[in-house]
């Protein structure tokens, strides 16, 4: 699999959608009429891709469009998804982003990466208690809670499909 040194906006392509269908991965974001734009990043040997989207109602995020407050845009810690198989990286498009956005996240790279990865410690942490209600609520929104065999969490009830 390609290393994703710091980090690389892609899409993802049609297999891993096909791979990870909505009837059973629910949480994993998609779109009929055009593919989500990702930012990548490798952590502790994992390739995480993390969606951008808009109307982000959480904290779990790096915002990269606050304009409008009712409708926030940025990278979503809580689609992330790890890309298990470099068959789902699609290195023929090119991602566009609005350059606002694009000036948002130049320079702010290793705060994109801190914040995901302290998201995601909490989330490991959480998984490893889902008989905690808190923690239960935390990772029910979660797209990380399909790839529980690729994070070495100890609970197995949410680890491979729905929620």
């Amino acid at each position: 699999m390609k290393n994703f040194n710091d980090f690389v906006i892609l899409h993802l392509t049609q297999q891993f959608y096909s791979d990870y269908p909505l009837s059973d991965y629910p949480q994993i974001l998609r779109k009929d009429e055009r593919p989500y734009t990702v930012f990548t990043v490798k952590i502790d040997g994992l390739d995480f891709a993390i969606p951008f989207r808009s109307h982000i109602k959480h904290n779990h995020a790096f915002i990269t469009d606050n304009r409008n407050p009712e409708d926030k845009c940025g990278l979503d810690y809580t689609k992330a998804v790890i890309i298990t198989n470099q068959k789902y990286i699609d290195y023929q498009s090119q991602p566009r982003l609005r350059s606002h956005e694009h000036n948002v996240l130049k320079g702010n790279e290793s705060k994109i990466i801190g914040g995901f990865k302290s998201y995601l410690n909490r989330y490991k942490r959480a998984a490893k208690r889902p008989d905690v209600e808190r923690n239960k609520q935390f990772c029910r929104f979660s797209a990380l809670q399909y790839f529980h065999k690729e994070l070495k969490t100890s609970a197995s009830a949410s680890s491979t499909k729905r929620n």
